[in-house]
């Protein structure tokens, strides 16, 4: 499901970085609609709001990623999604691909998509976002597209979004509450809990983790100790 919203939101947000048409004034009526969602993401074809409108076209959407490129994971459904998008309204589909993991080399990446005219970058993650606070301002005439993360600097300590940068962030609090409380529901009160490394979306899920572990026990009427929760991180 994070994959197949990660790509829905990617076109959906597409189409209004790059539509030219006028937006009305919002009805004060509030209004009702269903949506159906697929099961299968390989089925989802993308349909704009207004089939009439034509978007201007022409210009180049990039998407950067870390080392592994777009051959797995979110940055290939982020991929697939750019090239649906491009291939529908005319526009070039492109990629860059950091040379390592390190913030350093995922603004060097950064830094090549936005000059080489791309009208929209696409990216994701913590280490994007520590990139991307740097130099976010120093191409005024380039949008960004960020997933799971926002500009921070690279302690933590800080946060800015500019005006040109669109975030797009997950609830995983929400998960991990939902995890600890299941567990202990079904008898099981000793939880392990494993990060790729110690960055804020992981730290939200250990905390609600442990949340929903307490919310259960007390429910229960059990007792849950700290020491039974070990979490570690790669």
């Amino acid at each position: 499901m994070k994959k197949f919203l990660a790509l829905l939101l990617t076109l959906a947000l597409l189409a209004g970085l790059t539509a030219c048409k006028d937006t009305e004034a919002a009805s004060t009526a509030q209004e009702q609609h269903t949506v159906t969602a697929p099961t299968n993401d390989a089925t989802f074809v993308y349909q704009p709001d207004d089939p009439a409108a034509t978007l201007p076209g022409g210009e180049s959407v990039v998407l950067v990623t870390g080392p592994g490129g777009t051959e797995s994971g979110e940055d290939a459904m982020l991929w697939q999604g750019i090239q649906t998008f491009a291939n529908t309204y005319g526009y070039t589909a492109d990629a860059q691909t950091a040379a390592g993991n390190t913030a350093d080399e995922a603004e060097a990446a950064l830094r090549a998509a936005a000059e080489s005219g791309a009208k929209l970058v696409v990216c994701r993650g913590d280490t994007m976002g520590a990139a991307l606070y740097r130099m976010q301002e120093n191409y005024p005439d380039v949008h960004y597209l960020l997933f799971d993360s926002e500009p921070h600097s690279d302690d933590y300590s800080a946060y800015n979004t500019a005006s040109l940068v669109h975030c797009v962030l997950f609830q995983e609090e929400q998960a991990g509450y939902l995890a600890g409380y299941a567990a202990v529901t079904d008898g099981y009160t000793t939880l392990g809990f494993i990060g790729a490394r110690e960055g804020t979306g992981h730290c939200a899920v250990l905390h609600r983790l442990s949340a929903g572990r307490g919310g259960r026990c007390r429910a229960a009427g059990r007792v849950c100790h700290s020491a039974d929760l070990v979490h570690r991180y790669l």
